[in-house]
């Protein structure tokens, strides 16, 4: 097993990553520009890249490609069980997949390993590595700036950079998530089912609300993979992906797949009841933000 260590300076890094986010749609004080999302994308970008230039920095453009929700992948997003089970048999939770089918289309595109590998993060950090530590700070500035400028005028929100944005989202979130998931009796009453066949079959739940149960099963796969991570090497300054082949990833794969179909049985009900219900939560969430996925 090989690794992939990113030494990236952590402001970047922190920029990229949260540039690779995504929601889902929202309302604006301000005349949206027009077209569809991948034109609105394209123009908060160009504003970005003139901004900066104006300030003296090269920017590199985040403009994510179009991609195709499958009907297969809308129903599961749905809490249909069987969608669910058909992925699950193959994928499990979609963790260690990723390296026996690199290139299926079922597997979401946004996992840390293709982000750190896709052409735009490559040439974001050797922008970054280009670039002194005074340089860099003057950069972080003046992209916060721009964003903040270009958010203004396409929304008419006011938000200083990116990461208020989000903090301000996450905020929104769980606020919303707390009294319309985590309030409903029956999703509490499902929730409670859930976790205690997990219970009955080994699993350890860390909790019982309705916004985190689903993290139960699979939480032990992700520290796994962190934990296969951080053993690869004993520095701890960037960002450590594991290189597995297809063969040393198999053996992790099998037992995913186990505990996804058990996961799943057991949350049945609970996942074709709070996933429909979450979803609603969320287009709550962007439209008290003020702000469309694809600006995000």
């Amino acid at each position: 097993m090989t690794r992939v260590l990113t030494t990236m300076p952590a402001a970047g890094l922190l920029l990229l990553l949260l540039s690779g986010c995504a929601a889902a749609g929202a309302q604006s004080t301000q005349p949206a520009p027009t077209g569809g999302p991948q034109d609105r994308r394209h123009l908060m970008e160009t504003m970005r890249t003139d901004c900066m230039e104006r300030k003296g920095f090269k920017y590199v453009q985040n403009i994510p490609e179009p991609r195709k929700i499958s009907a297969d992948e809308e129903l599961r997003s749905a809490g249909d069980y069987r969608a669910m089970m058909k992925y699950r048999e193959k994928y499990g939770f979609g963790r260690f997949a990723d390296y026996i089918y690199p290139d299926d289309p079922e597997l979401r595109a946004g996992s840390m390993r293709k982000l750190m590998a896709s052409s735009r993060v490559q040439a974001d950090m050797r922008l970054q590595g280009s670039m002194s530590e005074t340089q860099r700070a003057q950069w972080a500035v003046a992209n916060d700036t721009c964003y903040s400028e270009t958010i203004k005028e396409l929304t008419g929100r006011t938000f200083t950079d990116e990461h208020a944005l989000r903090l301000r989202m996450d905020e929104i979130s769980t606020r919303l998530r707390s009294s319309e998931i985590d309030g409903d009796p029956e999703l509490v009453r499902l929730a409670r089912d859930y976790g205690s066949c997990l219970r009955d079959r080994g699993v350890r739940v860390f909790s019982l609300k309705p916004t985190e149960i689903e993290m139960s099963a699979q939480s032990h796969f992700v520290v796994g993979l962190e934990a296969v991570a951080q053993r690869d090497d004993s520095i701890r300054a960037g960002v450590y992906i594991p290189a597995f082949s297809a063969e040393e990833a198999a053996p992790y794969l099998a037992r995913e797949v186990q505990a996804a179909i058990e996961d799943l049985e057991c949350g049945r009900d609970f996942y074709a009841a709070h996933r429909p219900k979450d979803d609603e939560v969320s287009e709550k969430v962007l439209r008290e933000l003020g702000v469309s996925k694809e600006l995000l």
